[in-house]
């Protein structure tokens, strides 16, 4: 605003200025630019305050509705019209009714148009956004055709000879131009636009125009800039709908409609199959199947059938993946269907390719991302059709192949409900490591998160144990029911400490590397990490984000982590109360099992309680006379078992090195007390620690304490495979340490002979290692026919080349 002139006056283009903005005290002060659009075309170089005008709160709303019918009441009074009988908050109540209409009205532009509507049309909403722009592209072309003695555009009609087809036709043109396009819309391009369709209009008419074509489409631009209301000027030379919601609307009817003409089915669904991999496109597609579904419900069934066909034939190629669904259940607020019946069938159907999609791992499912994708989409089908999404996963998970991934996709979306905890607790011997064990991880969130009195209806030994604590204390004091405890109901925490060590030793080992050697790696880290700062990022994530407190914390069996059930729980409790052996319960689980009364899930529980008590000769004539299909899925269960407890067995090993020298020590005074001697207790104990992915365990303590030569060896090969395979966060400093050693100790061998045997240790193999080259450096083996010396130089050498300082070191 100009204060001199009292005018609004332009920025002048080619300098890129404000009027006046040189003069502090005058002139404009900020811009006001659409959110969508902004200041798109023209970039600002001087300093102005950036503003965006924000949805409005309910309040505001409420507020604005309850202003606006104040004031169509004092015109009413004023213009003495007839009074309709509302309320205040007649307007904000129908709109919040109708969540769709609520979702646009929030924007300060489009309420304006809804209660405009909601005024014109005898108090009524439209009950979609479709019939929103409908109505309100309706009445501003109205208002230029329509004859009238009191409207000054009514010359539309009567002069140019114009009706409402003709400038929906010229507006969709417009549309369609805009949306297919990045730049702006020019007055030449406009001009070109209104040119097209006249002389497409007269060709298909054989109609002549009633002025001059030049001269109409010079009146027409003056129309369309200043007199419909959809189009501004925005910037210089550039045309813009007033709201981008208008625009993709009219681009959605360009889709069906030319010339005010249908187009034919084969058009219509080309040019929906054309645009509906472009994400610009993906909100007028919506439109497009809205209207289509409203005025056509064959056309519209035809259209969907076929780019539903054609999507099911193009996903069975490999690494495909799927677009129509994605874009049908963003469209489905927009649709409308003749009877219930048939929008639950298409709902189940396009749930049925989204589980397709997830499924197939040779396209982008493999990917984290498209699985979050799809979770969303999943999560799209809940909030809209519960009903028919919970009834469609319980029929899928009928199929034995299906169970995994979508207790993957209800654990991902955090869904809780009492058929699928029921079906889940009867299926674990169909979950799934491709799935990361997903039937286990929603079992465990469902005991443990979800508060609600249906999860201990179903966990029936959770509960009975918790109200008896009697019972908690004869299991922790006896091991033989504490591990078929363990076995059938769970009992400890899961960390799931065994990634997290492992992914802190992997970004460890990265940022050791000097950055040459990081070149390989950068790039997928910097996806991961940023771009920006990479190698900090990491450093901080690793420092405040890792809670390492949980590595070494004690498991300790605690009730309250229960999360399974089995059938045997009645005849468990029933020992447990009398406090009876385990051993009468392997009586009964044998009788049981050769009866072969039992079905598939309730013969796996027999089979794993015997295991977990230690009866491995039935087992192992069980499993010799097995059929396949049960042996694939009892093998299957066990293997989830062993990566239920990697985690407690992980957070062990901190405590382990203090357990073994207790054992070792208590050999020496009771050796008749134990069936192994000492190399195999540890070795066990080593690899079990290794292969759940546990800390490294520094067995140094140990190897002083043996007596035996050759256990002492082995245990020196454990510590040196301990420090100098990644664990370490300084190698030239272990290597170091290794050199004192040669100084200080009487023989070489005693250090050396450990040295090459660290390629037979378990602790190299440990899961801790995200790179392979610390572990690649031992591929060698100890030969007798070389000098010990020799052989350590030739590690040394896979080791690091630069360690000239070990030198002078063996030599003295």
């Amino acid at each position: 605003y100009d204060a001199k002139c009292g005018k609004l006056i332009y920025s002048l283009y080619e300098q890129k200025e404000i009027n006046n903005t040189k003069n502090p005290s005058i002139g404009n002060r900020f811009i006001t630019t659409s959110r969508i659009e902004g200041n798109y075309f023209d970039e600002i170089n001087f300093y102005i305050p950036r503003l965006t005008i924000e949805d409005m709160s309910s309040e505001a709303l409420q507020l604005f509705c309850s202003s606006y019918m104040e004031c169509i009441k004092d015109i009413s009074i004023k213009s003495r019209k007839p009074i309709r009988k509302y309320k205040t908050d007649q307007l904000y109540n129908d709109i919040t009714q109708n969540k769709d209409i609520l979702q646009l009205a929030i924007n300060p532009q489009l309420a304006s148009v809804i209660a405009a509507i909601y005024n014109q049309y005898e108090d009524k909403l439209p009950k979609k956004r479709i019939d929103l722009y409908e109505k309100a592209i309706e009445k501003m072309i109205e208002r230029l055709v329509t004859p009238s003695t009191t409207a000054s555009t009514n010359f539309v009609s009567q002069e140019l000879g114009l009706n409402a087809i003709m400038l929906w036709s010229i507006l969709q043109e417009i549309a369609e131009y805009l949306h297919s396009k990045v730049e702006g819309l020019s007055e030449n391009i406009l001009k070109e636009i209104i040119r097209k369709y006249l002389t497409d209009y007269q060709q298909l008419s054989s109609t002549n125009l009633l002025i001059n074509i030049d001269d109409l489409i010079s009146k027409l631009l003056d129309i369309f800039k200043y007199k419909v209301g959809l189009l501004n000027e925005f910037g210089y030379n550039s045309f813009r709908f007033i709201h981008r919601t208008f625009q993709e609307y009219l681009a959605a009817k360009s889709i069906i409609y030319f010339n005010g003409i249908e187009r034919s089915e084969n058009m219509i669904y080309q040019n929906i199959k054309n645009k509906i991999d472009v994400p610009n496109w993906r909100v007028p597609l919506s439109m497009t199947f809205g209207i289509l579904s409203k005025l056509h419900q064959q056309l519209f069934n035809n259209i969907l059938t076929r780019l539903l066909t054609n999507e099911q034939t193009s996903s069975n190629a490999q690494f495909s993946t799927l677009v129509v669904p994605f874009v049908i259940i963003d469209s489905l607020n927009d649709m409308y269907f003749p009877s219930k019946n048939i929008e639950y069938e298409l709902i189940r159907k396009l749930a049925d390719m989204l589980l397709i999609d997830y499924k197939n791992m040779s396209g982008f499912a493999r990917l984290k991302e498209h699985q979050k994708l799809i979770h969303s989409y999943f999560l799209k089908l809940k909030k809209k059709y519960y009903n028919t999404t919970v009834k469609w996963f319980i029929e899928k998970m009928n199929h034995e192949d299906n169970l995994s991934p979508c207790a993957n996709i209800i654990y991902q979306l955090k869904w809780y409900n009492p058929t699928f905890h029921e079906i889940f607790l009867k299926n674990l011997h169909n979950d799934s490591k491709f799935w990361n064990w997903s039937i286990d991880s929603v079992l465990r969130f469902y005991s443990n998160e979800i508060k609600n009195d249906a999860i201990l209806t179903q966990l029936k030994f959770k509960n009975a144990v918790n109200n008896n604590p009697q019972i908690v204390q004869y299991i922790i004091k006896n091991s033989d029911w504490l591990c078929l405890i363990v076995a059938l109901y769970g009992g400890y925490k899961n960390f799931n400490i065994q990634s997290s060590i492992s992914e802190y030793f992997e970004l460890g080992q990265f940022l050791q590397l000097p950055d040459n050697e990081r070149a390989p790696f950068i790039f997928y880290y910097q996806n991961v990490w940023g771009r920006d700062d990479t190698a900090y990022n990491i450093a901080v994530y690793l420092d405040k984000k890792v809670s390492k407190d949980q590595w070494i914390e004690k498991p300790i069996f605690d009730t309250n982590e229960i999360y399974k059930e089995s059938f045997l729980t009645t005849r468990i409790l029933e020992l447990l109360h009398t406090k009876t052996s385990t051993t009468v319960l392997i009586k009964k689980l044998r009788k049981q099992i050769n009866t072969q009364k039992l079905n598939t899930n309730e013969k796996m529980e027999a089979l794993i309680a015997l295991i977990a008590l230690g009866d491995f000769d039935f087992i192992n004539i069980i499993i010799k006379e097995g059929e396949k299909i049960f042996l694939k899925s009892f093998g299957n269960r066990i293997e989830q078992l062993i990566y239920v407890l990697k985690d407690p067995i992980a957070r062990w090993s901190s405590h382990i090195n203090k357990y073994l020298l207790t054992i070792y020590n208590d050999m020496k005074i009771n050796q008749l007390k134990y069936n192994l001697n000492f190399s195999y207790y540890y070795k066990i104990y080593l690899s079990l620690t290794a292969d759940s992915g546990g800390l490294p365990v520094d067995t140094a303590m140990l190897a002083e304490a043996m007596d035996n030569v050759g256990n002492k060896c082995d245990l020196y090969a454990e510590y040196f495979a301990f420090k100098l395979t990644g664990a370490s966060d300084d190698f030239r400093y272990e290597m170091a340490v290794i050199a004192d050693m040669f100084n200080t100790s009487g023989t070489t061998d005693q250090i050396l002979k450990p040295f090459l045997k660290i390629s037979d240790t378990a602790q190299i193999y440990r899961p801790v290692r995200a790179y392979p080259w610390p572990t690649d450096i031992f591929i060698f083996k100890s030969n007798n026919d070389d000098d010990i010396p020799i052989a350590f130089f030739n590690c040394l050498e896979n080791f690091n080349t630069n360690v000239p300082y070990l030198t002078d070191a063996i030599s003295n």
